[in-house]
């Protein structure tokens, strides 16, 4: 039975990608939503109708759909950081802060340096947001700490030089960034 039902979610995630991917938001959502109900088991349908909520700009929606996954699977801790890095996306830094900081918490130490550098620098855009400029770079300068070549840190260190009025430094920080990190030079120049 766990073949069949792995199988029937390829089948409906390929549909509802195509869907997503051809702007017919409403269709797959109305596809995933039935889907959820019929196959509750299967997180990946929960990421993929918030996805179609998301992308329909309906935010409050996806994010019923992230609380409710969490709730369907409390263990999964990588639900609770989807649901903390969108509702930063959507400009709910405070409610952002809490999920962020509670995968942080239980992450800290067997992750991965690079992927704690990002959790760090998404942490300080959180505070940056918040006008908690202490904490941000705080945040910030752990990131650096763990991978200085994180593109969230780099940007998350514009938006704090701009905030606290130093944008003159913000050129010199891109040209030494670019300088030590020359493969994501790219990035800036499109």
């Amino acid at each position: 039975m766990k073949i069949i039902t792995k199988n029937i979610v390829k089948i409906i995630e390929s549909l509802t990608n195509t869907l997503l991917d051809s702007r017919m938001l409403s269709m797959a959502a109305l596809i995933l939503g039935i889907a959820v109900r019929l196959i509750p088991s299967q997180k990946e349908l929960y990421f993929a109708l918030a996805r179609a909520y998301y992308e329909s700009r309906k935010w409050d929606k996806s994010i019923d759909v992230i609380k409710t996954a969490i709730d369907m699977f409390p263990d999964d801790l990588n639900i609770r950081w989807a649901l903390g890095v969108w509702l930063l996306q959507i400009n709910r830094p405070i409610d952002a802060l809490n999920h962020i900081q509670f995968y942080l918490g239980t992450r800290q130490k067997d992750e991965n340096p690079h992927v704690l550098a990002n959790i760090y620098a998404v942490l300080g855009h959180c505070y940056l947001m918040i006008k908690q400029l202490d904490n941000a770079e705080a945040s910030l300068k752990k990131s650096a700490s763990l991978n200085p070549k994180d593109l969230d840190y780099c940007i998350g260190v514009i938006g704090l030089y701009d905030v606290t009025g130093r944008s003159d430094d913000v050129i010199g920080f891109l040209k030494n960034f670019i300088e030590e990190n020359p493969e994501v030079y790219l990035l800036f120049a499109w």
